[in-house]
């Protein structure tokens, strides 16, 4: 199995990356765009918090997952307001 290379400067690298780990396929991630990750020490959500990924990324994200619809809103609906209402 080749190692699949994904880049922070690439359109669309939290997908690839979300894939290749819904898959189990080993990648070599590079942060050529300086977006400061660490793969070691953050999950996919803190790493595509901490880029400012827009909804249509997460969106994007949660399909390379797997996740129902219902999954991908209840996602984005709590990234876009991570307090609870009173």
């Amino acid at each position: 199995m080749d190692n699949k290379i994904v880049k922070t400067s690439d359109k669309g690298w939290l997908s690839h990356l979300s894939s290749a780990y819904k898959n189990k396929q080993p990648i070599t991630l590079i942060d050529d765009a300086k977006v400061g990750i660490n793969p070691e020490s953050q999950t996919i959500l803190q790493m595509g918090k901490q880029t400012g990924l827009s909804y249509s990324d997460w969106v994007a994200v949660g399909v390379s997952l797997g996740m129902s619809a219902a999954g991908i809103w209840m996602v984005v609906a709590g990234v876009a307001d991570p307090e609870p209402n009173e």
